[in-house]
């Protein structure tokens, strides 16, 4: 039986809309679909501090307030995704890992792709959308 990855992805919302990265078609897994921006935790590293590193290294965004919205099991990988939703941040994103994305956009609910690894997450986008619905303020800072 392969390992279990432990990983983490945080979904940016703003405006009743959220952060999606599109992975490069290079990529191992879920090539050229949109996703959470996210990865794997590194050695002892918690949930938490991932998210945060990963936000700074994908987005270079600060994070300042997010909670844990759900946890999928990606048949895949195999791995474990914790996933947060961010409500607050410093700086706005732009995709500072292009070797990972090939482009980053904002996604209203009603507008969010459909995609193997957004598909994978099925509950988890489920309770995503309602949080976007419930956001009508802008999040950023700074």
């Amino acid at each position: 039986m392969p390992d279990v990855a432990r990983c983490v992805a945080g979904a940016l919302i703003r405006n009743g809309k959220v952060l999606l990265v599109r992975r490069s078609s290079h990529k191992r897994h879920y090539p050229g679909v949109w996703d959470l921006m996210g990865g794997h935790l590194e050695g002892d590293e918690s949930w938490e501090d991932a998210l945060r590193r990963e936000a700074l290294e994908e987005l270079q965004v600060e994070i300042e307030s997010f909670h844990p919205l759900g946890t999928i099991h990606d048949p895949v990988e195999p791995a474990e995704v914790s996933v947060y939703v961010v409500s607050r941040w410093c700086g706005e994103p732009v995709n500072a890992a292009p070797d990972e994305h090939s482009e980053i956009r904002w996604f209203a609910a009603d507008e969010l792709p459909r995609s193997a690894a957004l598909d994978g997450y099925d509950r988890v986008v489920r309770a995503l959308t309602r949080a976007m619905g419930e956001s009508v303020r802008g999040n950023r800072r700074g």
